[in-house]
Order: C-alpha cells, then sequence, then structure tokens
C-alpha cells in the first residue's frame, strides 16, 4: 500500500509523530511512504527520511503538476491538519484527480482560528482527530458522531523515553521542568506569575525550548531560579534530572497530542496541567498526574506534592504504566493502516476536485477567512464585494480571539500576520494587518 503524506512541514511535534508513523507502518505494515512537505524543510528532516528510505519533496509550494503525478500514485492521501496558510491555500486552490484522503487534525478544534472547519466533514473524507478532546465539537451540538470521524491520539516513538524510566529517582521535589515554546499563544496568561512564585519558593526552575514572546521572557529571566535553556534535541537528560513537570497553558491553546506529556509521563515524571481538555485527555488527577482549575491552584499542588515524595512516586510510576497502556505508535499504527485498508475498500471515498471550492480573486484572504471562524459573516462581506465591511468584522474576530497584541501580531499560528507572511501580495490580508498593527 502507497500512502502520500502532505504536511504544511514536519517540524516539532508533528514531524516526530509522521515519521515514526511512517516508519512503524513501514515495519509492520509493509506501508511505502512519501512526503510532501509544502513549504521549505528547515530542519534536517530530508536527511534523515533519506536515511529510512522514505522519498520526500519539500518546498512544492504550488508547484500543482507535481501534487497530481504524486497523488496519482498514491492508495491514500493522508493529509497533516492545522490551520496554515499554505494548506489552505492549496486545499482552496488545487484541483485534486481522483483520490482517497485522509485528514488527520493535529489541533483540538476547539477555538478559533485554530478550528477544524466545518468544510473538511464531507463525507467522502475520513477525519481523524489527533485528540479525544476534539470529540467536544460534535457533544457539544449533540450531533452523532459520524461514522467517517475517528480519534487516533498522536504519539511518536517514546521506546527511549519509557527505556530511561529505569533511571528515574524519587528522592525529593525541588526542581521543575517545562518544555515548550515561551508564548503567550501557548503558555496561561498568568504563566509568569506561577513559574515566579514557585521560584521564590526556592524550586530550581529549568524552561526548555524556543522563546516566542519577548515580554513573557522579561518577565522571568530576571530570576536566577530560573534558567533557560532554548531548544534542545536531547530533551530526556533534562526529564531526569528534575523532580516535577510543569504545564501552565490557556484554555485557547490548540496542541491535541502533547507530545511533550507523553514523554515526561513515560519517563515516570509526574505532571502537573490546568484542566484543559486535550490535557484531561491524558491526565486523569492524582493518578496519572494532577490537574488544576486556577494559578493558584496550580501553584498549591505544586508545593503540597513537594513535601509529600511517596505520592509523587506514586503518581510518577503510575503515569509510566498509563503510558505504556494506552499511548503506543504501534497501536498507533495498526489502527491508522485498518482505516487505509477501509478507505481502498470503499467506492464511497473517493474525491476528485478542490476541496474548498471558492471563486474569488484574493484566495489566500477568503481561504484564511473560512478556515478559521465558525462565524462566515466577514467572508460573505466579501463575497458581495463589500470589502471593508468585511475587513471591520474580520479586525473585530481576530482582536476577540487573539486578545494580546503578541498573539495578534505573531507572524505564525494562523494569525493574519503568519498569512501575509506567505501571501503579501494579498490586498485585503494587507489591510487587515495594517489594522491590526
Amino acid at each position: 500500500m502507497n500512502i502520500l503524506h502532505i504536511a504544511p512541514h514536519y517540524g516539532g511535534g508533528v514531524g516526530s509523530v509522521a515519521v515514526d508513523l511512517a516508519r512503524v507502518l513501514k515495519k509492520n505494515h509493509g506501508v511505502v511512504n512519501r512526503f510532501i512537505s509544502i513549504d521549505q524543510p528547515l530542519n534536517s528532516l530530508p536527511q534523515y527520511l533519506e536515511n529510512l528510505s522514505f522519498e520526500f519533496f519539500g518546498g512544492l509550494f504550488f508547484s500543482f503538476d507535481k501534487y497530481s503525478s504524486l497523488i496519482s500514485e498514491a492508495d491514500v492521501v493522508l493529509i497533516h491538519y492545522w490551520n496554515h496558510p499554505l494548506l489552505s491555500y492549496l486545499l482552496a486552490a488545487f484541483e485534486f484527480p481522483a483520490c482517497r484522503v485522509i485528514f488527520w487534525t493535529h489541533n483540538s478544534g476547539l477555538h478559533e482560528p485554530h478550528l477544524i472547519p466545518d468544510w473538511l466533514f464531507k463525507s467522502e473524507f475520513k477525519v481523524v482527530f489527533s485528540s479525544s478532546a476534539s470529540l467536544k465539537l460534535f457533544r457539544d451540538r449533540a450531533i452523532r458522531l459520524p461514522d467517517n470521524v475517528h480519534s487516533i491520539h498522536s504519539v511518536r516513538d517514546l521506546s527511549a523515553f519509557t527505556s530511561a524510566y529505569s533511571q528515574r529517582t524519587y528522592d525529593s521535589v525541588s526542581r521543575l521542568l517545562y518544555i515548550g515554546t515561551v508564548s503567550r499563544q501557548k503558555m496561561h496568561e498568568e504563566s509568569a506569575y506561577i513559574i515566579n512564585s514557585l521560584a521564590s519558593q526556592s524550586f530550581c526552575i529549568d524552561i526548555v525550548g524556543s522563546v516566542d514572546d519577548s515580554e513573557l521572557y522579561e518577565g522571568l529571566r530576571s530570576n536566577p531560579r530560573i534558567r533557560f535553556h532554548g531548544r534542545q534535541r536531547d530533551v530526556i537528560r533534562y526529564l531526569l534530572s528534575n523532580n516535577l513537570f510543569i504545564y501552565p497553558l490557556n484554555e485557547r491553546h490548540y496542541g491535541t497530542g502533547e507530545q511533550v506529556i507523553l514523554e515526561a509521563m513515560a519517563t515516570g515524571m509526574p505532571v502537573i496541567c490546568l484542566n484543559n481538555p486535550c490535557e484531561m485527555a491524558i491526565i486523569s488527577h492524582d493518578k496519572n498526574g494532577l490537574l488544576a482549575d486556577c494559578p493558584n491552584e496550580f501553584i498549591q499542588m505544586v508545593l503540597k506534592l513537594s513535601v509529600d515524595v511517596p505520592r509523587c512516586a506514586r503518581i510518577g510510576k503510575e503515569s509510566h504504566s498509563d503510558l505504556l497502556s494506552r499511548f503506543s505508535i504501534s497501536s498507533s499504527a495498526a489502527q491508522f493502516f485498518k482505516l487505509f485498508e477501509q478507505i481502498v475498500a470503499e467506492d464511497s471515498y473517493l474525491w476528485n476536485g478542490k476541496i474548498l471550492d471558492l471563486n474569488h480573486s484574493d484566495l489566500p484572504y477568503a481561504a484564511m477567512l473560512l478556515s478559521s471562524f465558525v462565524n462566515h459573516d466577514a467572508y460573505w462581506y466579501y463575497s458581495i464585494g463589500n470589502y471593508y465591511k468585511s475587513i471591520l468584522v474580520a479586525e473585530q474576530q481576530y482582536r476577540s480571539v487573539l486578545s494580546n497584541t503578541a498573539s495578534l501580531r505573531n507572524s505564525s499560528k494562523a494569525s493574519p500576520f503568519h498569512y501575509h507572511k506567505y501571501f503579501p501580495s494579498s490586498a485585503q490580508i494587507s489591510k487587515l494587518c495594517s489594522r491590526l498593527h
């Protein structure tokens, strides 16, 4: 069976999950995998895939003839979906040849602008949520889960992390660890308060990850007990040298699989999160981790656990055991292979044409609006030629969901400035960005 993976890029957690999935599909099920990165690859992924004997096509952007050729040779097209400008444009501009499509959504879809748009749920596609938290989309509307929608939790190969469990010791709780991007678009708005408060209680705190928010960084860097290490390829040594994993994300964050939580659990490190849907899909309170309702409760949980080492050890050991039983790359690959067999066997799962069929001169702007918001008023005004009203409504929508300046002006994570980076000639996106500047 031949599977063609298409993604905007394969950076971060999505990259590790996609490549490990392909590797196990090849090993356990004889699947041939090829990869398209719409954007230029910014890491060593092409060489790594070549070493694994996978074909990789990077920076295809709008090479539609090449897409057609590769898609026509595939049994299934697996599109790794999240709201990215290049992918939104491709789905609105490219005429797919006859093919079978599965969307694997790498965002929860619970919050704008990182939603899973309604137009993705066509009956001709299969849609796979990377977290059961996304099932809330149907529960909240009291809608029966469609037969073509599934949930397979995204997970990378965690064998190196589970092997590291034998080195875990539970002798104190004095060192805390956060792994992830330092950004208020991801972290709780009071994360600086949480981390500084814990540092003032004599905890040493390691922060591993890129800094994407200078204001948040400045609010933390002055404390000598808080140390920034930047992005690191090998995080196991940080997981083993610290006692407790803290993960204070905001309720509107867009992640799903939360690979860093799974990695911490695999090494037997207790995890404390806020009770957001994607974290709650992984953590059961006081069993395999801790869930806090608010920042102050988060702080108190850390303080209480720091003086109860036996409880810390119990939670850490349970988290390791639970990880082994629930999250496996082999299980994920087997579930996907079953879906591949189903979609190939059924004629109803056959698609050709544009997935988002629009007919507008400013296609990036139209695709952005329909990929970002449940309410399509801004798009509707644009479609009838009332461009000024469309911009006003779009501005209001973005200000309501990207509430701080850093998020509004961020040139990534589905902001208008993210779209403008790839489509600077879009008149409507340029006008919107000028209003948000």
